[in-house]
């Protein structure tokens, strides 16, 4: 099982495409970064990063796992209709306040020797967040469209089990080999 999960997400995983949805998502909040007198707006345009990222990745988790659960999954979506469809989750549910402090909530306990320190965590946080939500959709389009053999013949538990270890395994991958290419 573990293997017919591990080979949807080879015949799935686009470098280029991860690599794109990195620098759109970052981009934006590293060119806000200025000086120390903007150093909370930056602070919040993380924190608001990370909690959206967050709350995407729950919803591409709980589309796989009710798949699992009830072999139901809309079919032949594409990536585009996917992400449509969750960024209408998001907007409907959450707002900006309720974003950023589930970013805080990653953190919460943690302390910081610095600001940077603080910055460069939230960073490598919504970077590996936004790799598993790449993953994530390939997933779901890769099922969404093909006819292949069952992996619905496990428990549900079971295959959530086995598809969160392997999923952690992928994203720590892709991250690594990201971070060596910079």
């Amino acid at each position: 099982m573990k293997n017919f999960i591990d080979e949807i997400f080879a015949k799935t995983f686009d470098r280029q495409q991860i690599v794109g949805a990195i620098n759109e998502n970052l981009q934006p909040v590293l060119h806000g970064r200025r000086g120390e007198e903007e150093r909370e707006e930056y602070f919040k345009k993380l924190s608001f990063c990370l909690g959206y990222h967050v709350k995407k990745v729950e919803i591409l988790k709980s589309i796989i796992f009710t798949y699992f659960k009830h072999n139901t999954i809309k079919k032949n979506m594409d990536r585009e209709q996917i992400l449509a469809s969750v960024e209408g989750i998001l907007s409907a549910e959450t707002d900006m306040k309720a974003l950023i402090e589930t970013g805080h909530a990653l953190y919460d306990k943690t302390l910081f020797k610095s600001y940077d320190q603080r910055d460069a965590s939230y960073l490598m946080s919504c970077m590996k967040l936004i790799i598993e939500a790449c993953l994530l959709v390939d997933f779901i389009h890769y099922v969404s469209n093909s006819r292949h053999k069952s992996i619905l013949s496990f428990s549900p538990d079971k295959l959530i089990d086995m598809f969160g270890s392997t999923l952690k395994a992928h994203t720590g991958e892709v991250f690594q080999s990201i971070m060596k290419s910079m």
